[in-house]
């Protein structure tokens, strides 16, 4: 059944500027406190506001969408896993930490989107690393795994929500200390990268570099450097020297050369890294990173300093 709200969404297709007066006054206060309160600023509250608005322009132009619940529920939904998804991105800890609040707003994209829509998948996603931080990773990983099945289901397996999804599936398997698995979910997902972004792609360098430091910690350092390596040669092609990336995956070729215990090898590497951030961020920047490269300098040349 059509819920009265349905007026914003003809509003935005019929592009009434009184309608849209009244979701900036009526409906942005509340997205700008639920970004405020983690981790954003003014200005990306109005960006998400905007690109949500746009997001749902497009949805009802193209599908007929019919809202069948208040609008600002629907608003609020969109918007708070929209910025949460960002968050993620830049691996950013917020505080929406209760996992009753959060499953609440979970039910009401289940409600809103029904189970077996990647909304909900998203919401399944994301209480699972809530479980997964409170050490319930039973819990998490039976909501991980109903998510991917959510997502291959609609999208397939070569996609990118089902790849950053098997990332996160593979960490709980590491912090349940089920090394095996984890490995096994790390190697499928880097395949579905390559095949998504293609073997020149920055992106997919990335991904490489994020894997192989990741696998370090399953002590598979042969591996990590078979990863790392190409990643390091990929985004020197692609994107240069002078980057934070580039930074990284000299780190992670030089963790795999410390820690088979030839420091020898892995002094260069940590040095030249440390040189870039220096460069990109200043000598301030620069003294947080300097303990490992130190350590790793006293263990080559020892009585230097």
């Amino acid at each position: 059944m059509q819920h009265p709200d349905q007026k914003y969404f003809n509003g935005l297709l019929n592009n009434d500027l009184t309608v849209q007066e009244e979701l900036y006054k009526k409906f942005s206060g509340k997205i700008k406190w639920m970004v405020l309160k983690n981790k954003g600023t003014e200005t990306v509250a109005a960006d998400i506001f905007q690109e949500v608005l746009l997001s749902i322009y497009h949805r009802a132009k193209i599908k007929n969408f019919t809202l069948t619940c208040p609008f600002d529920a629907f608003l609020y939904v969109v918007c708070r896993n929209k910025w949460l998804k960002e968050l993620r991105k830049r691996k950013t800890w917020v505080t929406i930490t209760d996992t009753m609040e959060y499953n609440s707003v979970s039910e009401i994209r289940k409600k809103i989107f029904g189970e077996e829509h990647p909304e909900y998948a998203e919401s399944l996603h994301y209480m699972s690393g809530i479980c997964g931080t409170k050490g319930e990773y039973k819990k998490a990983l039976q909501m991980i795994k109903q998510a991917l099945a959510i997502q291959k289901k609609y999208y397939g397996e070569e996609n990118t929500e089902y790849a950053n999804s098997l990332f996160d599936l593979a960490i709980l398997y590491l912090q349940n200390h089920d090394y095996d698995s984890s490995m096994q979910i790390f190697e499928k997902e880097i395949k579905i990268w390559k095949k998504i972004l293609g073997e020149q792609n920055s992106r997919y360098a990335l991904h490489l570099y994020f894997i192989s430091d990741m696998i370090i910690y399953l002590w598979q350092y042969k591996k990590a450097f078979t990863w790392c390596t190409p990643a390091l040669a990929l985004t020197k092609q692609t994107l240069g020297e002078q980057n934070l990336q580039y930074a990284y995956c000299l780190e992670g070729v030089g963790s795999y050369y410390y820690n088979i215990g030839e420091y020898e090898k892995a002094l260069p590497y940590y040095k030249q890294s440390l040189t870039i951030k220096e460069n990109l961020y200043g000598k301030d920047y620069s003294d947080n990173c300097f303990n490992l490269t130190s350590t790793c300098y006293h263990l080559y040349t020892p009585g230097q300093v």
